[in-house]
């Protein structure tokens, strides 16, 4: 058996987890008409017409809060108590919420940079390593990812809870280790890789089969503790609850496919916001939001919506600088007098590239779009005459659950660039997350007990729903999985083709093609010799394709789809490679990759 060594990093999480749910009208009722003297469930049966164990619920709750008292033996009736009285008095049923406090921690591995919550790894110290005899004769793996900081849109989905639960809070992770903890992998005479956590195998067992194969450890060890350590071990099964992932409807009306589209999509969104905006954009160019999209964020600000402008670089050259990017910001607070305390911008840049639209539609109900276009940079009038199909795509999202880890993705963003943390916007957002996040509980919850009827018959047009998840890191994992594993179909759109493609593209030289299998490749824009990189492609039956004005980040796998701001075949707009900055989203739908594949393949795409 050969041994590798992992190298890891250790992040503590302290976080709050809420309980509970908001306060319906029946309970107000039911709690009224316990007041009245209906004390008992029958009783109660004949007043409301509900099922018994509906009103057992709604009795529970109320009991919990302390606004009724139930007897404590069977059959005996129920009462209200003097906090229950007062809370009729006062006309306004507050929630019902519990909040306790936990602390996870999460690992991160230095090889390729995956996360994983600490119930699912079994890491080892260097001092254990050393004394089971590992440590001299073990292949330490390199490390190649040497960023040490998370926020709190990475973490969030590997944070434990309960499935009735949801994330309030989550503070800053904290590096308490170091170069000290490795996970021990093993790989036998068979192929087998051994301790390796489940999340990670898809995007690491092959990488370190070769790496293995390259090692210059020679070590195997046949018999012995060794082999008892790995194979008595056990891999612990991943909880639905931390997957990150929801249920949710999502049409060909929610992608945004043409410059026009989302530029109307901007208007429409600063005009019907009721409370709060956010734009997110990679960049933000001055010049490129006179007149129109200034004056659509200063009418919206006289309306009293706060309005969030989150920038990534600075746009342009020389002449314009980052200084003259903060002044005109400046001056857009002074010409929104009154209401200029409603606007909030971070005054440095944050580095990310990702591209976001966040806007309340009604009370605690919001929308959401990700993707590739530049919200802040693109100029309204271009982009409004812009009817081409595939320029740039985003997708719509309104589930909570998916809400609420986009806003703790933008409060972690926010607060990563100098002077950024002295500011309010990112606790809103993660207020903002908490309340969507116990929407996206409440409403699990009620989705579970539709599907547990007495028949246990599922509700209908269930099947349409698509499984949707926010992605933060990982694009490259994803690639690699879709290029190798897709049977039917596998496309990539990138903006632009760097110097990392051939590195990404490799995994098409590891597989076999059947006949039926389709691979197309566009890209934007290039200034290298791409001959290598078509022959990689050509030898995979597929076909490299350039599309003038291309900006869109798109990845295709049979019956999946990634949509968002990563440049699958370049790094970032500097060079820095930095996928922690990008936001995506992974869609498993057939009926929406296959929109998005026939925009692609369209001759006027």
């Amino acid at each position: 058996m050969k041994i590798l060594l992992l190298p890891l990093s250790i992040f503590q999480v302290e976080y709050e987890i809420g309980a509970g749910r908001p306060y319906s009208e029946v309970d107000t009722l039911v709690l009224r008409a316990v007041a009245e003297g209906a004390n008992t469930v029958e009783a109660l049966c004949d007043i409301f017409c509900l099922p018994p164990r509906l009103l057992i619920e709604v009795l529970v709750t109320l009991a919990r809060a302390g606004w009724v008292a139930i007897g404590a033996t069977a059959g005996s009736s129920f009462s209200m108590t003097p906090q229950g009285n007062l809370a009729l008095q006062q006309g306004e049923v507050p929630e019902f919420l519990s909040i306790r406090r936990d602390v996870g921690k999460i690992f991160m591995e230095h090889f390729t940079g995956k996360l994983i919550s600490q119930n699912e790894i079994r890491y080892d110290s260097e001092n254990n390593l050393q004394k089971d005899g590992i440590w001299d004769s073990a292949y330490r793996l390199p490390s190649k990812i040497f960023n040490n900081r998370l926020d709190e849109g990475q973490v969030g989905s590997l944070l434990r809870k309960e499935r009735h639960e949801w994330i309030r809070q989550i503070s800053t992770p904290t590096l308490i280790s170091k170069d000290l903890h490795w996970l021990r992998v093993g790989i036998d005479e068979n192929g087998s890789v051994l301790n390796l956590p489940e999340l990670w195998r898809s995007g690491l067992q092959s990488l370190l089969i070769e790496e293995a194969a390259q090692a210059n450890s020679q070590s195997f060890v046949n018999q012995g503790t060794i082999d008892k350590w790995f194979y008595a071990q056990h891999q612990t099964a991943r909880d639905k609850d931390i997957s990150g992932a929801y249920s949710t409807t999502i049409t060909a009306d929610s992608l945004l496919v043409t410059n026009q589209q989302h530029v109307q999509q901007l208007q429409t969104a600063l005009t019907d916001a009721k409370s709060t905006i956010l734009i997110a954009s990679a960049f933000l160019n001055p010049a490129s939001l006179e007149p129109e999209i200034r004056t659509w964020i200063l009418s919206a600000l006289q309306r009293g919506v706060h309005v969030d402008l989150l920038w990534g670089y600075k746009a342009g050259t020389a002449e314009q600088s980052e200084q003259a990017t903060l002044n005109w910001l400046k001056q857009l607070r002074k010409d929104a007098g009154a209401q200029a305390g409603k606007l909030r911008f971070n005054s440095s840049p944050t580095d990310s590239h990702a591209k976001l639209l966040i806007y309340d539609v009604a009370e605690k109900q919001y929308r959401a779009y990700v993707g590739s276009y530049n919200w802040l940079s693109t100029p309204a009038r271009i982009a409004n005459s812009d009817i081409t199909s595939g320029r740039n795509i985003s997708i719509c999202l309104q589930h909570p659950g998916l809400i609420a880890d986009l806003c703790f993705s933008v409060a972690g963003l926010w607060s990563t660039g100098k002077g950024n943390s002295m500011s309010d916007a990112p606790d809103r957002w993660k207020r903002i997350a908490s309340h969507q996040g116990q929407l996206a509980s409440h409403q699990g919850q009620q989705a579970l007990k539709s599907t547990q009827s007495d028949e246990g018959v599922a509700p209908s047009g269930s099947s349409n729903l698509a499984e949707v998840q926010i992605i933060r890191r990982g694009h490259d994992d994803l690639m690699r999985d879709f290029l190798l594993n897709s049977q039917k179909r596998c496309a990539i759109l990138s903006h632009r083709i760097g110097a990392i493609a051939p590195t990404r593209l490799a995994p098409l030289l590891k597989r076999s093609y059947e006949q039926h299998f389709s691979l197309s490749v566009w890209y934007g824009e290039t200034d290298m010799e791409l001959e290598d990189i078509r022959n990689v492609i050509c030898q995979a039956k597929g076909m490299l394709t350039h599309r003038y004005g291309v900006h869109s980040k798109v990845l295709i796998g049979d019956d999946r789809l990634v949509v968002g701001s990563y440049n699958y075949l370049s790094a970032d707009p500097f060079g820095k490679n930095r996928e922690a900055r990008e936001i995506s989203v992974l869609i498993k739908e057939e009926s929406i990759a296959d929109v998005i594949w026939q925009i692609l393949t369209s001759t006027d795409a």
